[in-house]
């Protein structure tokens, strides 16, 4: 699947071509899943983002700009979004009330990098962040991917962590600059 053809599958359903959005989601769906299941650790919530986020996308396939973003990043950033909103509803839920997020899953870190069979199966780009991110310190790794993947705030950093919150911020700034010059070489 190629950027092009993303990019001409979102132009299409900009225009209301239903076909372009079965063939989108025919060409995309299974990566978007594995992000979605990736961050709500759930079969059925990552189900529910994902159908959330493919009716978002075709409804706002008009904003879409190949010259801001690759298709796939501007449908990943929908899905995490909406995976992350799924996850704060949680805190929400009268009935998960009093039970801590752990309870239901566990928050995977580092630890959890893909294995040489996932690593295969990867796209470039993606083995390329994975490597870089083993450069980095244990720490900047830590936050990065707490914040970037699981969504916590710098605040919520802080607290979990219990480091300053300057600490944190400056952690994750020297983290994605590390993580810039590392893609980028």
């Amino acid at each position: 699947m190629s950027a092009e053809e993303l990019n001409n599958l979102l132009a299409r359903c900009a225009l209301g071509d239903e076909k372009a959005l079965e063939a989108l989601y025919a060409k995309a769906s299974s990566r978007l899943y594995t992000l979605a299941l990736g961050i709500v650790k759930q079969r059925e919530w990552a189900e529910e983002v994902l159908q959330d986020a493919f009716v978002k996308i075709w409804s706002h396939a008009d904003r879409f700009s190949a010259e801001k973003s690759g298709a796939m990043t501007w449908m990943s950033t929908i899905v995490r979004n909406r995976a992350l909103d799924k996850v704060r509803e949680f805190g929400r839920n009268p009935l998960l009330q009093g039970k801590a997020l752990e309870d239901i899953y566990e928050t995977p870190l580092v630890e959890d990098a893909p294995g040489p069979a996932e690593l295969a199966l990867m796209s470039h780009d993606l083995k390329s962040l994975w490597n870089c991110l083993g450069t980095l310190e244990q720490e900047q790794q830590r936050v990065i991917l707490m914040s970037y993947y699981h969504g916590y705030s710098h605040q919520e950093l802080s607290d979990r962590l219990t480091a300053p919150l300057g600490t944190v911020k400056g952690w994750i700034r020297r983290g994605l600059e590390r993580l810039r010059m590392c893609l980028e070489a």
